[in-house]
């Protein structure tokens, strides 16, 4: 899990931010890049089992929490 304490994401357009080309209104004066980050990350998280997920506060930044699964075997001890 991570957090910043950026401007956030209204909820209105927190299930959006997935979508490739998309720039929440709060960030896009500051944002660089082409709105492909997210996009990108959710496929390849996706491809190996996993999730994901964000949650924002408008006003006080964006915690997002990635989970992949283990494989049997793999676990380091």
């Amino acid at each position: 899990i991570g957090r910043d304490e950026g401007v956030g994401i209204p909820k209105a357009e927190l299930g959006a931010v997935f979508r490739p080309f998309f720039r929440a209104e709060s960030g896009r004066a500051q944002a660089e890049g082409i709105g492909l980050g997210l996009s990108f990350a959710l496929r390849i998280v996706e491809a190996h089992g996993g999730t994901l997920t964000l949650a924002s506060d408008a006003t006080h930044g964006t915690e997002a929490a990635l989970r992949l699964p283990l494989r049997s075997g793999s676990a380091r001890p």
